[in-house]
């Protein structure tokens, strides 16, 4: 998660790259207004993404929800009405084809961006001043919107959060020893994944029964666990699960629940609407 002041005025380059210039500036206040959350995301996305809304709203967070998407087939009618009907607030941005309509980017570079890429175009085509990049899996446990009171982002316009070590394999974002675990995350970001998991009630089960209980208190990874190609110790992904000395708060924990259960139910919602939407579509003309 990342928190930007952005101001200032972009322009494309000959070479087709983009410019960015006096983008990033001292926090000036702005009013809650002109400060919001963006997320990038796809189809695939919107059980993760809007639990992650609906975890937003119920811890008080008011600020503007921008979810970018990279063409129209990224962001269908349906998941549009699905997200509409929990927040009608939020606002979706087809960025690519914004900027391809204003020449700002060429149609060859738009596959680039259907990916971790989307997130600075993003935040290059903004028009908020303050910014909290967020991912869709993200578990909040607080009201983020007390980040925009921290000096550090006061003082320099930007704040990155640094991920808490720990074991990927066995964190809620893998699910091993699953049937259908094709890629053993919970909603794996591909088209055909939702339709491919067979027991949906099983994997709301297994995440469940995998909820951590404690964390490490270390915030820094050990050097022995130091890789080499991180030797800055950057990317901090490995850790003791379960076993750390710090538990997790038990709102925390519920917090987690909720989110799980929100995130399978938007997808078996949306599978059956996708379901009954393909019946409709091929019954045979009275």
């Amino acid at each position: 998660m990342f928190l930007f002041v952005m101001r200032g005025n972009w322009c494309s380059m000959d070479d087709g790259y983009l410019r960015v210039d006096h983008r990033l500036r001292m926090h000036g206040g702005g009013s809650s207004s002109s400060r919001g959350i963006i997320m990038c995301l796809h189809n695939c996305m919107v059980p993760m993404a809007l639990s992650l809304v609906q975890e937003l709203r119920t811890l008080g967070n008011t600020d503007a929800i921008h979810m970018y998407h990279c063409g129209a087939d990224e962001m269908t009618p349906l998941s549009r009405t699905t997200v509409l009907a929990v927040d009608p607030s939020v606002q979706f941005i087809d960025v690519c084809t914004d900027m391809v309509g204003s020449g700002k980017l060429r149609e060859d570079q738009v596959p680039s961006f259907r990916s971790y890429w989307l997130k600075p175009l993003a935040l290059i085509h903004t028009s908020l001043d303050h910014v909290m990049l967020m991912d869709t899996d993200v578990m909040v446990f607080h009201d983020p919107a007390l980040l925009w009171d921290v000096q550090g982002y006061k003082d320099t316009g930007t704040l990155f959060f640094r991920d808490r070590e720990i074991l990927i394999q066995m964190f809620l974002t893998d699910i091993i020893e699953f049937p259908d675990h094709s890629k053993k995350y919970v909603f794996n970001p591909h088209a055909s994944h939702l339709a491919a998991i067979l027991d949906m009630e099983g994997r709301r089960d297994k995440l469940l029964s995998n909820l951590p209980t404690h964390v490490s208190a270390q915030r820094r990874r050990s050097k022995a666990l130091v890789r080499a190609h991180d030797p800055d110790n950057l990317w901090n992904d490995i850790c003791l699960f379960n076993r750390g000395s710090e538990p997790i708060r038990e709102q925390d924990v519920a917090a987690m629940r909720r989110k799980i259960n929100s995130a399978v139910d938007i997808a078996i919602e949306l599978e059956a609407a996708k379901k009954e939407s393909k019946i409709i579509t091929t019954a045979p003309a009275m």
